[in-house]
């Protein structure tokens, strides 16, 4: 297959690294709002998640009350939509706000997700629906062909049907959660928000106290987390949503 991916900081967030790492420090961290970009041979981009979403006037309160809560530095020079001026799709491991932003930059182009994530987005229990777009664009990766991933990650499906981006279910963190495993030398598996930091996953120090509320699910948390740490010790790559710039 003759596919690349890159990543790509849209935002940071300072966050103390102990509310993310179990017995890490109180210094202040710059966790980052990150997206991928997939470019296939004779194929337009395809983001991998869709950065930091901008205010529009008539958003609703509680979305204007988040963004101004999370005070993110945007990087617009690392905006999607100046990066990929024209993406084919977006691929989404869930439907929290700082993974979909691309959706209202793009509102015409097809979306994937998972069929729990679009299950919320039906019912409209989705977070802030003003920032998802049509319906009619979403795509279940259910609905794409199933295949038996490698690494001993499981069930998944392939989203593009050319083996390029393959699902792999990481349930825990938000319903539907998903990772995306990307064939190649080596395998990279984006894990999405399975954790904030490699370190809790590969030295298993997922926080305690307030990130214990994110979670949808604590036990499919930890049970996604045990995965992707067995994935990176066989030698793959793994690559988190918010995993601070080194």
């Amino acid at each position: 297959m003759n596919a690349q991916v890159t990543f790509h900081s849209h935002a940071t967030l300072m966050t103390p690294e102990r509310l993310v790492l179990r017995q890490g420090s109180w210094r202040r961290i710059p966790l980052a709002v990150r997206y991928g970009v997939l470019q296939r041979k004779n194929h337009a981009p395809v983001l991998l998640d869709g950065g930091w979403p901008r205010s529009h006037p008539g958003d609703s309160r509680a979305f204007r009350l988040y963004h101004r809560l999370m005070r993110a530095t945007v990087h617009e020079d690392h905006a999607p939509d100046t990066v990929v001026p024209k993406p084919e799709s977006i691929i989404l491991t869930h439907l929290h706000a700082d993974h979909v932003g691309a959706l209202r930059r793009f509102p015409e182009i097809p979306a994937y997700a998972s069929a729990a994530a679009l299950k919320g987005l039906q019912l409209r229990h989705a977070v802030f629906r003003e920032l998802l777009g049509p319906t009619a664009r979403f795509h279940a990766f259910e609905d794409q062909p199933s295949v038996m991933l490698p690494h001993d990650l499981g069930h998944g499906h392939d989203i593009l049907g050319d083996g390029s981006v393959l699902s792999v279910p990481l349930p825990g963190h938000a319903p539907g959660h998903c990772g995306l495993y990307l064939p190649g030398d080596p395998d990279i598996l984006y894990a999405g928000d399975t954790q904030w930091l490699l370190r809790a996953i590969l030295e298993n120090r997922a926080p305690r106290g307030p990130a214990r509320l994110v979670p949808s699910n604590l036990s499919a948390w930890a049970d996604s987390s045990a995965k992707v740490a067995e994935f990176a010790k066989a030698g793959g790559r793994v690559v988190l949503a918010h995993e601070p710039e080194t």
